[in-house]
């Protein structure tokens, strides 16, 4: 579930280049790949869910076709490692009626995450359900 803590509103703005690498990345494995991957030019942030963290709300432009799934949260996600391969968080994808609805970067460790992590650090896994 998304966090109740209240983030900075933004004033409404195209996916960033990594927020779009790191989408495109999760979403390839999706069933419906072809058509969340179409919704990325028609997206845009409106909320940082926490200021100066990366993880933030997305909403997709109404004409945009939208994914047959009922699903809340994809069904692969990304399991992000430091350098020496130890887990340091988990990147998750939040749908909302087939569209593509906030992208979360959740951390295990006291360093908070900053920006979103190189595709290198991330290995894309099912999530158990």
């Amino acid at each position: 579930m998304q966090p109740t803590t209240k983030g900075r509103t933004l004033e409404p703005r195209a996916l960033s280049e990594d927020e779009q690498r790191v989408l495109s990345l999760l979403l390839a494995n999706e069933l419906e790949s072809e058509t969340l991957l179409a919704q990325l030019p028609l997206a845009q942030v409106t909320r940082h869910w926490v200021e100066d963290l990366p993880s933030v709300d997305i909403v997709v432009a109404h004409g945009a076709q939208r994914a047959r799934t009922t699903e809340r949260v994809l069904p692969f996600r990304g399991q992000v490692t430091n350098e020496k391969g130890e887990p340091t968080g988990l990147i998750i994808v939040w749908l909302e009626d087939g569209a593509l609805a906030g992208l979360e970067y959740a951390w295990y460790t006291d360093e908070l995450p900053d920006k979103w992590p190189s595709n290198d650090r991330i290995d894309i896994e099912l999530r158990s359900l």
